[in-house]
């Protein structure tokens, strides 16, 4: 079985490119560039707002908080109660 040839405007092709000793075309180094520029900064993920908590919410949270033996435990209470985001999913390649 054969491999396909990487489309141009991909990473692959980019590094194909290289390998082959060929000139680079402008939608290779785009990608190429996005790929680094990905990996530099990490994942992404769209942030939404924190909602206004009422008074019962914000006393709430600040007794969770005071009553935490760690900010990992105060934090997981406050995503359980809806009061913090809970994080992203851990996408580990």
């Amino acid at each position: 079985m054969t491999r396909k040839t990487p489309l141009c405007g991909t990473r692959s092709a980019y590094q194909r490119h290289l390998r082959l000793k060929e000139p680079t075309d402008e939608a290779c180094r785009a990608a190429n560039a996005a790929h680094d520029r990905a990996l530099r900064t990490g994942p992404t993920r769209a942030v939404e707002a924190p909602a206004e908590l009422t008074a019962t919410e914000r006393t709430a949270a600040r007794l969770v908080v005071n009553q935490a033996s760690s900010s990992t435990e105060a934090r997981t209470v406050l995503q359980m109660l809806g009061l913090m985001p809970s994080p992203p999913p851990r996408t580990d390649t």
